[in-house]
């Protein structure tokens, strides 16, 4: 698909987003729903990250994806979608999501988007499909200012 616009580009990103978010939710296994559990806590409890972990690739790259596009995001936030995420590209999905409805996201936050589990791994390649436009990927391409409006 060709954008042209930056209204053009705005309504690609509005169109996706309502997809992403209206994904099925799937229950989530219980290790994830464990992890889940310590992530709020130590979100709740202010918990310090250990460094090992703030190194892991996933890890830095949601941190600076996040910080790229205005959205501040916690550190066990960030802990949980290195483990929820199976590719860079769904921990990047997960954070325009966030930063469309916030600029502070928790896992209070990702769990109001989906309170009753996660979209599969097949839901998060249609939805990243979704993006895809000719000069790459519309998550790369917008800039601050469309995820905004």
């Amino acid at each position: 698909m060709d954008i042209n616009t930056a209204e053009e580009a705005l309504a690609l990103f509005a169109k996706w987003r309502t997809a992403f978010e209206s994904q099925k939710q799937e229950p989530m296994e219980a290790d994830i729903g464990d992890l889940l559990l310590s992530c709020l806590i130590g979100e709740k409890e202010s918990i310090p990250m250990p460094d090992e972990i703030k190194e892991e690739y996933l890890f830095r790259l949601a941190a600076k994806r996040a910080d790229a596009i205005g959205l501040k995001i916690s550190e066990p936030l960030c802990l949980f979608l290195c483990f929820l995420c199976s590719t860079p590209a769904d921990a990047v999905m997960y954070l325009y999501a966030l930063r469309a409805r916030t600029e502070e996201a928790s896992i209070h936050s990702l769990c109001e988007m989906f309170p009753d589990g996660f979209p599969s791994e097949e839901s998060m390649q249609a939805v990243w499909d979704l993006q895809k436009i000719s000069k790459g990927n519309l998550l790369d391409y917008i800039g601050m200012s469309i995820i905004t409006s």
